[in-house]
């Protein structure tokens, strides 16, 4: 359960304008979540997931992948509960975990910060 598979990543064009035209957004610092509930019943996991990380911030690709990486571990340590809850409700959801801050952040802080939007994200929904 604790893995992070392709299958879970969001990659469709369609859907990711669908994602940013029509969902909804919340800041949390260093974080920016996009989010947007869909009944689409396709999906082998209840949640794709996006990672954006700014060129315009981060010049060098060494330091955006390395965000994005510690984006994808902390999305992977705390999706448990978030996907108990999301089957349980049989909700399919599509998000965007955008970086938003202009230097590095520790891991810890990336950490609070999506178990956080997580939980914001489940409240939304019940």
């Amino acid at each position: 359960m604790f893995k992070f598979k392709k299958q879970e990543r969001l990659c469709s064009k369609k859907s990711i304008e669908k994602l940013y035209k029509e969902g909804k957004t919340i800041l949390l610092y260093p974080l920016k979540i996009t989010y947007l509930i869909t009944n689409e019943q396709d999906f082998s996991f209840p949640a794709k997931v996006l990672f954006v990380v700014p060129k315009k911030k981060f010049k060098k690709a060494v330091q955006r992948n390395r965000i994005k990486r510690l984006l994808r571990e902390n999305y992977r340590l705390s999706k448990n509960v978030f996907y108990q809850v999301l089957k349980s409700k049989e909700k399919n959801i599509l998000i965007s975990i955008s970086y938003i801050a202009n230097e590095e952040k520790k891991f810890d802080e990336i950490n609070d910060a999506t178990k956080l939007a997580l939980h914001k994200i489940l409240d939304n929904i019940i």
